[in-house]
């Protein structure tokens, strides 16, 4: 898992290393555990009504095509970047 900009500033490293210990996961699913190891990163959104999403800013790539869809599946091997906005002049 690749970590730019301000997710590498709230992780403290550039990359991270995540064996699933099923033949896939969902992005949601990654999301989700990223954000119970790493709060600061805030990139999953629970609803009052009880549904996780993604956080709308937050960019994901897998093996260098982003994704915003939260089921697209992820298996071992698979490169992951995680992309917050980034702003600029």
């Amino acid at each position: 898992i690749l970590l730019f900009a301000s997710s590498r500033e709230a992780v403290g490293s550039s990359k991270l290393s995540l064996t699933i210990d099923r033949d896939e996961i969902t992005l949601l699913d990654l999301a989700d555990h990223l954000q119970s190891s790493y709060p600061q990163l805030r990139i999953v959104v629970r609803g009052a009504d009880g549904v996780t999403s993604l956080v709308d800013t937050i960019n994901f790539a897998i093996n260098k095509k982003y994704s915003r869809d939260p089921t697209v599946l992820i298996r071992n091997g698979d490169e992951i970047a995680v992309i917050p906005p980034i702003s600029g002049g």
